[in-house]
């Protein structure tokens, strides 16, 4: 269906989950795209359990890129 696309996001960290989209928030930038904050959280090695993060995925409208990554 034109103007509808499905993409799978992940990383090095190998995913997250605890998405916590009430507070999602968001951003444009013409140079870079749309940027989506969303908390999340994502399974830390170190301490054995959950880190909470702020997933950011970025939507380049003009290339179709997708990226997503964390902070």
């Amino acid at each position: 269906m034109e103007g509808r696309k499905c993409v799978q996001i992940n990383g090095a960290w190998g995913g997250f989950y605890a998405l916590s989209f009430q507070d999602l928030q968001s951003s444009y930038d013409p140079a870079i795209g749309l940027i989506l904050r969303i908390p999340a959280e994502i399974y830390d090695d170190s301490i054995e359990g959950p880190m909470g993060v702020r997933l950011e995925i970025i939507y380049n409208q003009l290339t179709e890129d997708v990226q997503a990554r964390y902070r």
